[in-house]
């Protein structure tokens, strides 16, 4: 087909049409193309026909539900693509010239709205009274439409792996998720619990706008249960007040949980954590006042490492990752350094000079206590840097140190190593182990020290 027919029949289209259009070519199939676009399946479908019709072109051959492209489809797809290109970025300028002066636009989930949001509204805004703020308290999935829409310029919010490629994510720092329940619950006393000892308990949760819904329920599915949800809220206030009532109890991050509230939080012996960061829209120019509150932001997440630090502890951070273009054993997979993973990628297990970094840190080591595998151990492609620290935890022990490993899933990972036997002591007790260490008395010791 000739260049000026194409361009003929480009005139004869519409903007919807050319994004329906685009989205059913990216997707070969209508149903999810529709998904996409947020409308109806028939809406597309519609559309379609009627662009066919109209245009006198034949731009798709049908087998079942797949569509593929023609020729005469793939060259209208070819300008079809610099024109929303280009129209996507006149929005863009008209969106930020209408911005430049605007407020500086945030979503903040209310889990860590209750950690974040004084140092914000507080500190930052007295530093920076120039800088106008707009914080909106959501999270998750509303969270990342509203940056993908660009109603907002970032969310500091929680994730999982499937967020939208349109996107891009900086991790900050992991928030592990506890049962939370009131003082006098039976289960008060438990230093920790498996899903096994919750597969009854009446449970008020976020609602499924809240990636910890999520968690839960792969948590409780893992275990062949099914979570006993009385209550779902939007709103963690409400959690609260009815866990105070007696209607049942919680998971939560940690963070949410303030001393305050007069409430038991107990870690699973499977811990469940979830990814907390900043979540910008690819390809969108970051302002000045957006830049410098993301900053921030970035600078109180790492303040429990400088505390560390003055304290004369050393820390040993990732320096490179093995990466991922999707979560599967099958992954086409490279390494990188952990600041250049390229969108739509992931981080599945830790590169080798930082196994060498874990493995020289570990030498000479009296005491060495281990919670949690260096990556996705269960796939082989991601199981070498677990193996490298296991390897070394093993040797430590040799020569002498007292090595205690703590979890599920270090647990398994030693068990694929075969280096069970080369560990001084293996509890299934993560969570457990991790109280210990933050000094706070297990009752099954404390009953035992009566005796």
């Amino acid at each position: 087909m000739a260049l000026g027919i194409v361009l003929r029949e480009m005139s004869r289209m519409t903007l919807v049409q050319m994004r329906y259009f685009y989205e059913v070519c990216q997707w070969q199939n209508i149903t999810k193309a529709a998904e996409h676009l947020h409308v109806s399946q028939p809406t597309v479908t519609v559309a379609m026909q009627a662009l066919e019709a109209e245009t006198g072109l034949n731009l798709f051959h049908r087998e079942g539900r797949k569509i593929t492209v023609t020729t005469d489809g793939a060259k209208l797809l070819g300008k079809v693509s610099y024109i929303l290109t280009e129209v996507a970025r006149l929005d863009d300028e008209i969106r930020d010239m209408a911005h430049r002066h605007a407020k500086v636009r945030i979503a903040m989930p209310l889990q860590l709205g209750v950690v974040f949001l004084p140092h914000i509204l507080g500190d930052f805004h007295r530093d920076h009274p120039e800088i106008d703020l707009e914080i909106i308290e959501t999270g998750g999935v509303s969270a990342l439409q509203m940056v993908e829409e660009e109603k907002l310029d970032f969310a500091l919010t929680n994730y999982t792996v499937d967020f939208s490629a349109r996107l891009t994510y900086a991790k900050l720092f992991d928030c592990e998720c506890t049962f939370v329940t009131r003082p006098d619950h039976p289960l008060a006393g438990r230093h920790a619990l498996s899903i096994l000892d919750l597969k009854d308990e009446p449970l008020i949760m976020l609602d499924s706008n809240f990636f910890i819904d999520r968690l839960v329920q792969d948590a409780y599915g893992r275990a062949g249960e099914k979570p006993n949800v009385v209550h779902y809220s939007p709103y963690l206030h409400t959690v609260k007040n009815l866990v105070h009532a007696g209607i049942g109890s919680t998971f939560l991050a940690r963070p949410s949980v303030l001393p305050t509230d007069n409430f038991v939080q107990i870690p699973l012996i499977d811990p469940i954590f979830i990814n907390s960061g900043l979540v910008t829209k690819k390809g969108r120019q970051t302002f000045d006042d957006v830049r410098l509150v993301m900053n921030y932001l970035r600078g109180l997440a790492k303040e429990l490492l400088e505390k560390a630090e003055k304290k004369g502890v050393k820390v040993v951070l990732p320096v490179d990752v093995v990466i991922a273009d999707k979560f599967a054993a099958d992954a086409n997979t490279k390494t990188v350094d952990v600041d250049k993973i390229p969108d739509g990628w992931q981080a599945l297990d830790s590169g080798a000079k930082t196994s060498e970094e874990y493995v020289n840190a570990l030498k000479g080591a009296k005491t060495v206590i281990w919670n949690g595998p260096m990556g996705v151990f269960e796939f082989d492609a991601f199981a070498k840097g677990t193996e490298a620290v296991a390897r070394a935890v093993a040797q430590a022990t040799k020569e002498g140190a007292i090595s205690i490993v703590g979890g599920g899933d270090s647990i398994a990972a030693l068990k694929k190593t075969g280096l069970s036997e080369k560990i001084s002591h293996i509890s299934t007790g993560g969570g457990a182990t991790l109280e210990l260490l933050e000094g706070k008395v297990l009752p099954g010791i404390a009953a035992l020290a009566d005796e």
